[in-house]
């Protein structure tokens, strides 16, 4: 009582509780958690706590454990349901989900299946694609995938067999095959998306880019440059400078040269690499970057880099308000450093009186009526 009373949060004193639970079933017996619901069922962290006491009773007859949680109050009794399921699928699979079966409500079911076939598929994913029929509807995709993925890992050439006997298996798991398969044979990946039908093509090639810019940026925008821009769609270019700027600003930059003549596709590429430079207190570049661009890209591209500098470098985007260029941008930018004003004028700890005044010098006067 004196830890359920305490004022700590109660994720503080998890691991406590459970102590203490542990050592109290050990003294009375399993039948006096019944009693402990009473007092920590209501908890947030309830999974935290019953997880050691629950997880050594399904250990020893997991049918019995779930049996005996089925009797807790809603709460307790899905959490306790989970942690007996995860030790059960280790064991019997199919025995845990004939369980599960009769759950309810539904959405308690549903999860615990779907926690049972995921860390089945993981384990065992042959075993678990041979039992999909044990699962239905979305669950059946949830776990269907997540098997598919680990056989993909195993063995590309079994996936591939396994999609080639599905009637829309490129369609349905194509990308989760790739996006593995490229890690391990770049080439024969490719080459296999290259074989399939054109339709689905650009789907296979941008689910390898992530991978692909890691191992190959120069390929990978060989590949993206070579895909056509759908309507309503972007380049996939923008994919491959979007990765690539998180660890290679220069490289991904020097691509924009690249980028097709597509608008769209040119706000965000540059808008990327400009938040990038921004985040890296490259603010001198980032501005240069965006004062060389023509008009009709400057309003979302300058909007995107002025964000990134207040989470990263709110002063050093004061230091070059001059810099910027066109009134209505340094207008923007001194708004974005003073819109804290809303939330309780935080602003003040970065910058002087002085200093803010200095500030507000920039603000047009529509922008400035926007923040008072």
């Amino acid at each position: 009582n004196t830890i359920l009373e305490d004022a700590q949060i109660d994720a503080t004193q998890t691991a406590s509780l459970a102590t203490i639970l542990e050592l109290w079933v050990d003294r009375e017996g399993i039948n006096i958690l019944y009693k402990a619901m009473d007092s920590i069922s209501h908890l947030e962290y309830l999974r935290g706590i019953l997880n050691p006491v629950i997880e050594s009773i399904a250990k020893d007859d997991p049918r019995q454990a779930f049996k005996f949680v089925s009797e807790f109050n809603d709460d307790a009794r899905a959490a306790a349901s989970f942690i007996v399921v995860e030790v059960w699928s280790n064991t019997d699979p199919v025995d845990a989900i004939t369980a599960v079966a009769t759950v309810r409500p539904p959405y308690v079911r549903d999860g615990l299946l779907q926690r049972i076939g995921y860390l089945w598929a993981d384990r065992s994913p042959y075993e678990t694609w041979q039992n999909l029929s044990l699962f239905s509807g979305y669950t059946r995709r949830t776990v269907q995938r997540q098997a598919f993925v680990q056989i993909a890992k195993q063995s590309p050439q079994d996936a591939v067999g396994l999609l080639e006997r599905m009637p829309d298996g490129v369609s349905e798991l194509g990308d989760a095959l790739v996006s593995e398969w490229v890690s391990a044979d770049t080439h024969a990946a490719l080459d296999w998306i290259g074989s399939q039908k054109e339709s689905l093509q650009p789907r296979l090639f941008s689910s390898v880019m992530p991978a692909l810019v890691e191992k190959d940026p120069d390929l990978a925008l060989e590949i993206a440059l070579s895909q056509t821009i759908a309507e309503g769609q972007v380049g996939m270019e923008y994919r491959v400078i979007e990765r690539l700027v998180r660890t290679d600003v220069r490289r991904a930059t020097q691509m924009l040269a690249h980028v097709r003549d597509h608008e769209k596709t040119k706000k965000l590429a540059y808008t990327a690499i400009g938040r990038a430079l921004a985040q890296q207190n490259e603010s001198t570049t980032a501005i240069e970057l965006g004062s060389n661009l023509p008009e009709s890209l400057r309003d979302d591209y300058f909007q995107g880099v002025f964000n990134a500098f207040v989470n990263t470098d709110r002063f050093g985007l004061y230091e070059i308000l001059d810099q910027i260029p066109q009134p209505k941008y340094r207008s923007e930018a001194a708004r974005v450093l003073l819109q804290d004003r809303l939330f309780g004028n935080r602003y003040r700890r970065y910058f002087t009186d002085q200093q803010i005044e200095e500030i507000q010098s920039y603000i047009s006067e529509n922008d400035a009526r926007g923040i008072q």
